[in-house]
């Protein structure tokens, strides 16, 4: 019978009685959910039915309603399913101050590429079992392939005979050293070549990349 009451409230009632259930007063919870509303540009949603709402919007209305009450742990599971990369960026941004705040947060994906630009830790599980853990950055170099791109500008263009050139374009060269050879090496024989040099990167994997290997 709760149940039912609750499907048929409005978005501002589903989001009173959920912050009061977590402990805010009345008061407390419309002063806090007012305030999300008017962040997220959405204040005439208060008497919607959540049918009515998009998969984007649904996903906004969700996101208010976990972190209304302001908790230290926060699990987000695909929180970005359905949000145009507008909505999109405005979550990461909210997400980012929660824990600038102190939040701790737990955030499920599938998406890498969302791993790698908000995370810090990731843990890798398949099967139940932790496959591969660790902060986001060192797990990067622990798979890195000792890779460097160098791009250059002007007609002389460098052979590099003497190296493995993995990817060659007009004005940029892929190589990777053996285990024994040393970045600063490479550099300074590209250097050498006499080509103006306006990058020398090294290449890292991206999750992605980690996670299909």
């Amino acid at each position: 019978e709760e149940r039912g009451l609750y499907k048929k409230m409005k978005v501002g009632e589903q989001l009173l009685y959920l912050a009061q259930l977590k402990g805010l007063s009345k008061a407390e919870a419309k002063e806090k959910i007012y305030h999300w509303l008017d962040k997220f540009d959405i204040k005439e949603w208060w008497g919607k039915k959540i049918e009515e709402l998009s998969k984007g919007m649904q996903q906004k209305i969700q996101f208010i309603a976990t972190v209304v009450h302001e908790p230290k742990l926060i699990i987000l599971d695909e929180p970005f399913t359905g949000l145009d990369p507008l909505n999109t960026n405005l979550i990461k941004e909210e997400i980012q101050t929660l824990k600038n705040n102190g939040a701790s947060i737990i955030f499920s994906t599938h998406r890498m590429e969302q791993v790698e630009e908000i995370c810090e830790d990731i843990v890798l599980i398949n099967a139940g079992k932790v496959i591969l853990e660790g902060a986001v950055n060192d797990v990067k170099h622990k798979f890195k392939e000792n890779k460097y791109r160098i791009e250059f500008e002007g007609d002389r263009i460098p052979a590099f005979e003497n190296y493995n050139v993995t990817d060659r374009t007009k004005n940029s060269v892929t190589i990777k050293l053996n285990n024994n050879i040393d970045g600063n090496d490479l550099l300074i024989d590209a250097v050498k070549y006499g080509t103006h040099i306006t990058s020398f990167n090294e290449i890292l994997p991206t999750l992605n990349d980690i996670f299909i290997s």
